[in-house]
């Protein structure tokens, strides 16, 4: 039987499947390049293309490994159904129900006391003895923080999902590799302790390049973790941006044109609050009743109040004067 490749109309993305057991005959380069192109979908229960048009790299792969063009299968979807499923999505994202996480188990997270007497009695130079089980319920309780704030920050149901899942992952492999490193060292004591006579040298250092390597994978676990809650962050961050934004627009459509005057006002470019104060140099700009100004200054438009406090309602850069006094007709109209 022939094995084919097919575009699917609906998702606009290609769509190549492999049985389990081809996949696995593959070599390990073959396995990356095959991550590097396509995504695997449970849904579809296929590999499918990370780009939505073109497929170039992806039929070449595809035919490199023997699959021919299979055609295409469904319907192309309008742009208004392309709206409603991506609405429907991100809706499900922030309001669907998901399986309930217990994320308040750091004491089932544990490390030997022999584990931990035996790495503290192999230190020569340790004065006080490391609690590791304590460090560890430490470190995983900041993980388990980081997570809260995430949910305090009003994250919606998928990405506490996602975060609550990923700490999960985090703390049950964070503990492992943290037994496996103690038990490392418990079985491969510094020549300090054992001392030098009938050493095997190049064993030695085989076994001290391997703790180097376990204790490198406990901080990538680290930042990894890291790096994701940033994400969520930056994620949370950005909707939060655009319901202003748009709250922006539907308010100014039922309010009064704001007028500004053009100025020339004194400032001081050094200041970071307060820049009226000690004035060193002039600027051009706008002022709406002396009560709030526009400038660009250091290379973006920026809103002050009176006291030459910088105001942004978004959090994010303002690059045009259009959109400058947009965000100020909304600081002004709310506040009135």
């Amino acid at each position: 039987m022939e094995k084919t490749y097919i575009i699917n109309k609906e998702t606009s993305r290609l769509e190549l499947k492999f049985s389990k057991e081809e996949y696995q005959t593959l070599d390990g380069s073959t396995k990356a390049e095959i991550k590097s192109i396509f995504l695997f979908s449970g849904k579809a229960q296929a590999w499918v293309s990370r780009t939505k048009s073109g497929h170039y790299r992806a039929i070449a792969f595809a035919e490199r490994l023997g699959f021919i063009n299979g055609g295409s299968v469904g319907e192309t979807l309008t742009i208004e159904e392309v709206a409603e499923n991506k609405a429907e999505k991100q809706e499900y994202r922030e309001n669907g129900v998901f399986p309930i996480i217990d994320i308040n188990d750091i004491e089932t997270y544990l490390i030997s006391e022999n584990l931990s007497r035996s790495d503290n009695d192999n230190s020569m130079f340790r004065i006080n003895p490391i609690n590791h089980q304590k460090e560890l319920q430490e470190l995983l309780l900041s993980a388990n923080n980081d997570v809260i704030e995430l949910i305090n920050l009003g994250c919606g149901n998928y990405i506490e999902y996602k975060a609550k899942t990923i700490l999960q992952s985090f703390k049950k492999h964070y503990t492992e590799q943290s037994v496996k490193v103690l038990t490392h060292k418990g079985n491969n004591p510094s020549w300090m302790v054992t001392g030098r006579g009938n050493m095997n040298i190049s064993r030695y250092n085989k076994k001290q390049e391997q703790l180097s390597n376990m204790n490198n994978a406990l901080c990538i676990l680290v930042d990894e973790f890291n790096s994701k809650m940033k994400s969520f962050k930056n994620q949370i961050k950005k909707v939060a941006q655009d319901k202003l934004k748009i709250e922006i627009e539907e308010t100014l459509k039922t309010v009064n044109e704001v007028i500004f005057t053009k100025i020339v006002k004194e400032y001081n470019p050094g200041a970071v609050e307060n820049i009226f104060s000690n004035p060193t140099s002039e600027i051009k700009g706008y002022s709406y009743n002396e009560e709030y100004f526009l400038f660009k200054n250091w290379g973006y438009w920026r809103i002050y109040n009176k006291l030459g406090n910088e105001l942004n309602v978004t959090a994010r850069t303002i690059k045009t004067l259009k959109e400058a006094k947009t965000h100020l007709s909304y600081i002004i109209n709310n506040v009135a």
